[in-house]
């Protein structure tokens, strides 16, 4: 849900809909799908693997730190 929520911000969604993890891995199945991480499939899969536990991490790291 937040992939497709950061498409929509003005200026800067168009920019970072092609960084999300989902975008990166979408583009191995459909090319035409707007990623914009580079070296091709390889570099789509790697991005992911990094990317998408970092983003679970400070995710984690948000919620724990909101919770009393």
């Amino acid at each position: 849900m937040g992939e497709s929520a950061a498409g929509m911000l003005p200026r800067v969604g168009g920019a970072l809909a092609g960084w999300m993890p989902f975008t990166a891995v979408g583009g191995l199945v459909d090319p035409d799908a707007g990623s914009r991480v580079p070296y091709g499939a390889s570099g789509q899969v790697a991005y992911a693997i990094v990317a998408g536990p970092a983003l679970l991490a400070l995710g984690m790291a948000a919620g724990r730190r909101g919770d009393p």
